[in-house]
């Protein structure tokens, strides 16, 4: 049957690189992972200091119309992020933190984008010397595994930054979850690649096969919502949904189905809760880098990139007029056991001079699929990965 879904969120957060880097993936049959939130609010903040026809790709990108709009669900999404919790919360661990370094030699932020920064996205803002590229590495690669707690520890390298970069954007997104019920590790399980070869993959699975999970069988896949553990302190509620395809090799025409339509990805489905037959899924541990620069010139989001002298509103003289923006790349991590998981992303971005019956339903996932990981409340999708090969790291 065709999935029921809900009215369009309007938290929803733009997927379009994230499901062309997919898309990527299945062609490579290599695993991959990256948070949509990190490229949202990257392009937020940059938003924020464009002009012209730059800011108006960005505003199209992001669904939205004015500054205004765009920095209120920017303040909103980080409250639900961090929630005011009283005592010890036994619930996810989620921290976002935004960052800003610019070259103390030849220019500095202009006090309104400074205020911006620091007030409504919370963002750190420090001046080095470009020209030791070393410390400038150490320092914001330091900044990265401290946000990150050590699960990205190098995303920066001299070799990256320009002789031109004056300015650098960063974000972290850090996400560590338990399952509402734990799993059990099994013996070693058939795993079929895209490439028709099949592995003995590390998985997991469950005893208590009669305990209810929210799932359904549409036309060509299926979906398993997996709760994770929430605190009785706060109201946020976050869950991995599985989109497991119909056939061993049904992930590509999923892809293509998730590319015509984006928000299909991220829809609110009418899930029933199902009795598993059978259950096992594969664990997994891999990170992936990418740049998100030539996903988002495809998607024709280019004057950003360009000597055009739309980025005005960030830096001073003299450099104000000659800013674009060089370099934009994204690492991502994840790890998924019987525990729960952990997940995480940085990002950079470099600025140059410029009640019924139960229904019986079994989910193995046997084969490539897709996972996402999201809020539940607001509906903000933090991740988006597929699993093409569990033992490739």
């Amino acid at each position: 049957m065709a999935p029921k879904v809900t009215k369009k969120n309007k938290r929803d957060i733009n997927l379009k690189v994230a499901l062309i880097e997919a898309n990527k993936s299945v062609s490579s049959n290599k695993n991959f992972i990256c948070s949509p939130l990190g490229i949202h609010f990257m392009l937020s903040i940059l938003a924020n200091g464009s002009t012209g026809e730059t800011r108006n790709q960005i505003y199209k990108y992001l669904g939205s119309k004015t500054l205004k709009e765009i920095n209120q669900k920017a303040s909103e999404t980080l409250e639900m992020i961090y929630p005011t919790i009283k005592g010890n919360s036994k619930g996810p661990v989620v921290s976002f933190v935004n960052g800003a370094w610019v070259d103390l030699q030849t220019t500095s932020l202009k006090p309104p984008f400074q205020k911006l920064l620091q007030g409504t996205y919370k963002a750190d803002a420090k001046a080095l010397d470009f020209q030791k590229k070393e410390e400038v590495c150490k320092e914001i690669n330091l900044w990265v595994s401290d946000a990150t707690q050590g699960t990205i520890t190098e995303l920066l390298s001299p070799q990256l930054i320009g002789q031109d970069t004056i300015l650098v954007l960063g974000n972290a997104l850090f996400f560590k979850a338990a399952w509402e019920t734990p799993f059990d590790a099994c013996e070693n399980q058939s795993f079929h690649l895209l490439t028709g070869k099949t592995i003995q993959a590390p998985c997991m699975t469950t005893r208590y096969y009669e305990f209810e999970f929210d799932g359904g069988c549409f036309d060509d896949f299926r979906l398993l919502r997996l709760p994770y553990k929430t605190a009785q302190d706060t109201t946020r509620q976050f869950a991995m949904y599985i989109f497991l395809p119909n056939t061993n090799d049904g992930l590509i025409g999923l892809m293509e189905r998730f590319s015509r339509d984006p928000g299909f990805l991220q829809a609110n489905y009418e899930l029933a809760k199902a009795c598993l037959t059978d259950f096992w899924i594969p664990k997994f541990k891999f990170s992936h880098l990418f740049s998100v620069k030539d996903t988002l010139m495809q998607l024709g989001l280019d004057r950003m990139f360009k000597r055009v002298g739309e980025l005005k509103k960030i830096v001073n003289q003299p450099f104000a007029e000659q800013l674009y923006v060089s370099k934009m790349y994204q690492k991502s991590f994840v790890e998924v056991n019987e525990e729960g998981t952990l997940a995480s992303s940085a990002m950079v971005c470099q600025c140059g001079g410029g009640g019924p019956p139960p229904n019986l339903f079994s989910f193995v996932a046997d084969h490539p699929f897709l996972f996402t990981i999201r809020e539940e409340i607001s509906q903000v999708t933090f991740f988006v990965g597929t699993v093409l090969n569990p033992l490739l790291e």
